[in-house]
């Protein structure tokens, strides 16, 4: 019990650590966010109450693995009770299921772009990843709403189990790191989290689109692409990858403090 109990306290220290925000603190408004107004919003796409809702987040975001630990073991639980049944089909719950993400993906990307192409063009790339989205805007809406998504989207990897599908690791692993992520970034008012959520929301209004289709046998035309092509370009971006990360570093993390030690020098 002793080891445990300094498990649990070692584990609510380094939550406590990550909890300390800044934003909102001591009810004064510190965040840093742009200006930008939408020129068109339904009633509903606004925030009352951000300060409320950040503060609220920043209490509560830990549950985010609270969450991410109760799925893993009913995914697990689950597997093991259909090891020895026969596979659920679900074709119409799933186009439904897969249907309804669709279009709410679409729209969320519809709707987040704006500010995202706003930032970039206007404030350049710098600020758009140091000053967070409107927290009473359109954009800070469906930020919300792409958080409490992740929740939602979980349901994907029981329809899998359900149907006896293969379940990779790495399907679990982008469940749960993502619904931490963005309740994390929410909390935080993480203005990067702008470029990830329109992107998020891009890739999942075609990826669930697919899947409504397939669910009923519909798939796209075959496409005359070899593995080892696919392999090669991984392997071509990837190095670009490596090659850009490191001009980064270099040229803002070492080459600053570089100068900074030659002119202490001088």
């Amino acid at each position: 019990m002793g080891s445990l109990n300094r498990a649990m306290q070692l584990i609510r220290s380094q939550i406590d650590h990550f909890s300390d925000f800044g934003i909102y603190a001591n009810n004064t408004t510190t965040s840093l966010h742009n200006d930008y107004v939408y020129k068109f919003a339904l009633p509903f796409e606004r925030i009352d109450d951000p300060v409320g809702s950040t503060l609220l987040l920043q209490k509560y975001w830990y549950h985010s693995m609270t969450i991410s630990f109760v799925y893993f073991v009913t995914v697990k639980l689950l597997q093991r009770f259909m090891r020895h049944r026969e596979p659920f089909q679900l074709n119409r719950p799933l186009f439904f299921w897969n249907a309804s993400l669709a279009i709410f993906s679409i729209i969320g990307f519809i709707r987040s772009v704006e500010d995202t192409i706003y930032s970039l063009y206007y404030l350049g790339l710098f600020p758009s990843m140091c000053y967070t989205i409107h927290p009473y805007g359109v954009a800070a809406f469906w930020a919300l709403l792409f958080a409490i998504s992740k929740i939602v989207e979980l349901g994907d990897t029981y329809f899998i189990v359900l149907r006896k599908r293969p379940l990779t690791f790495l399907h679990c692993y982008h469940h749960i790191v993502v619904i931490i992520g963005a309740a994390y970034g929410g909390a935080s008012h993480a203005a990067h989290g702008r470029f990830f959520v329109t992107m998020n929301y891009f890739v999942h209004g075609i990826m669930y689109a697919y899947y409504a289709c397939a669910s009923y046998g519909l798939h796209p035309s075959r496409c005359q692409q070899s593995m080892g092509n696919i392999y090669v370009g991984y392997l071509i971006y990837g190095s670009f990858a490596l090659l850009f990360i490191k001009f980064y570093i270099n040229a803002y993390f070492l080459r600053p403090k570089q100068r900074f030690k030659q002119k202490k020098i001088e």
